[in-house]
């Protein structure tokens, strides 16, 4: 079941609206302007319209067909395409310029490759490989990616690309962070420690907030991206990980309430 939940003050949250879906085992949630992008894991994806949270629209759904249990779990759009990984599927590329009806248009990366979370930004697509690195894609021509370069990892789950900075969810290896200015030659400005395993990120103005895993969450300042500043870790004493930073990341009254009690003391 897709739920959406809101909350003015990030308390007496309410349930707004939910709605079954033709793909199960949901996965993760990405969120571009009025639509949500939710990958089924035993079924490839659910695209959803939200313009009004009260009534979501189910607008299509795509079966990854040919992929292992058409398990894809996690997407990313730019412009008219969406990009969907598997961890055993490579990366899978609809067109979704006819958003009701989207379809297949081809494949892209290594199957031998464990892909996580993708992000994109302009004509970039950044991709998560654990051990392996993040891989830098080109998709200005849109049925041709190719690999600009890539940045070694300890072990990356998630970026988030922004202002040619591309900050690393990078498992053991905390907080990595990485000038893009020139994709094709990325340069490492720090890495950060974090309180446990970082598996996804999100950011809110000079903040990021990262799922560490059993250590909760970490809030890092990175108003300087060379000189990244540990602010605090909140522990919820259960496991975090991709899904509940996602929903922190669009729930942007609760973060900001939580950075405000941190600022303010």
């Amino acid at each position: 079941i897709f739920i959406i939940i809101s909350g003015l003050n990030g308390k007496n949250l309410k349930q707004v609206s939910n709605r079954g879906l033709g793909n199960v085992e949901l996965l993760d949630i990405y969120i571009h302007e009025n639509t949500a992008f939710v990958p089924g894991g035993l079924g490839g994806l659910n695209i959803i319209d939200i313009s009004d949270p009260s009534d979501i629209t189910v607008l299509s759904e795509y079966s990854a067909y040919g992929c292992e249990y058409g398990r894809l779990y996690a997407w990313t759009v730019s412009g008219d395409f969406a990009y969907g990984t598997g961890r055993d599927c490579g990366v899978i590329i609809l067109d979704i310029s006819d958003i009701n009806h989207p379809l297949s248009a081809g494949e892209f990366g290594d199957n031998s490759f464990r892909y996580e979370h993708p992000s994109s930004s302009n004509n970039l697509l950044f991709l998560s490989r654990h051990q392996h690195g993040i891989e830098i894609v080109d998709i200005s021509t849109r049925d041709i990616p190719s690999t600009l370069s890539e940045i070694p990892t300890t072990n990356a789950w998630a970026s988030l690309p922004e202002n040619q900075i591309l900050y690393i969810a990078d498992g053991s290896g905390g907080l990595r962070i990485i000038d893009i200015s020139s994709p094709s030659d990325p340069i490492l400005l720090s890495v950060l420690p974090t309180s446990g395993s970082a598996r996804d990120l999100d950011k809110v103005g000079n903040h990021i907030l990262l799922a560490v895993g059993a250590a909760g969450v970490d809030l890092v300042d990175v108003s300087d991206p060379g000189n990244p500043i540990f602010i605090d870790n909140y522990n919820l004493y259960v496991l975090i990980s991709a899904p509940l930073i996602k929903g922190l990341g669009q729930c942007r009254s609760i973060v900001f309430i939580y950075l405000l009690k941190l600022q303010t003391g």
